[in-house]
């Protein structure tokens, strides 16, 4: 993991654009991409288990790479006397926005955070539940910042997106995963991103244990289905 002088969470230097299943979200991850040369706030809404949080490590640690001082900030998991050093990013990237709205002492931290960025010619990235026009503020000024942002909804993948995202994850710990045994666990299991993944950790530890490849009989006993 990437650490930030002054900031007490760093990104996961695991979640990066290339490991992160693109599916119908192509036009987003250009953008986060090209963002060192077109700097600006970007707003990234959808449901919690989309990626957004990937994404927002990735955009830190992109910019990291090119010389930019980068924020993550978890807003859900921070208090606002938990901010120290934010002010000398070029880029923060602000995790579950949700969690700081309706109260006016968190939204003028927001405001004073924007500035701040704006102030160097930065970026700030979003990641909330909802889109700004669906948002209630307690700050009208933040309203306002807020809603003139580049605005993208995060798609959830579909099953070719998961099929792919569980195939890479397994080859990635040394297993295959045939395309049957996947459709099958797909067809019968928990289709959460976060479930998905958690059910490949026990098959890997049960695939290690018990020197198994990964077949039909074997999910359908591991995971229960």
């Amino acid at each position: 993991m990437a650490q930030q002088a002054g900031l007490e969470f760093p990104w996961n230097g695991q979640q990066t654009f290339e490991r992160f299943v693109t599916g119908a979200n192509a036009e987003l991850i250009d953008h986060l991409r090209r963002l060192s040369s077109r700097p600006g706030l970007i707003w990234i809404w959808g449901q919690s288990d989309s990626g957004r949080t990937h994404l927002l490590h990735a955009v830190c640690g992109a910019a990291d790479t090119d010389g930019t001082r980068a924020g993550y900030l978890p807003l859900s998991l921070l208090p606002l006397d938990g901010l120290d050093g934010f002010e000398s990013c070029a880029l923060l990237a602000l995790d579950d926005m949700d969690s700081w709205l309706k109260d006016l002492g968190h939204e003028q931290c927001l405001l004073a955070m924007y500035e701040a960025v704006r102030s160097k010619g930065g970026s700030m990235v979003v990641g909330a539940s909802a889109s700004p026009l669906d948002t209630v503020f307690a700050l009208p000024d933040l309203a306002s910042r807020m809603r003139s942002a580049n605005v993208f909804h995060l798609s959830p993948l579909d099953d070719e997106g998961k099929t792919r995202l569980l195939t890479e994850r397994a080859r990635e710990r040394g297993l295959e995963l045939p395309g049957e045994v996947a459709a099958y666990w797909l067809l019968r299991g928990s289709r959460g991103i976060a479930q998905l993944l958690a059910g490949l950790e026990r098959l890997d530890r049960a695939s290690l244990a018990r020197r198994r490849k990964l077949t039909v009989p074997f999910v359908k006993e591991v995971l229960g289905l």
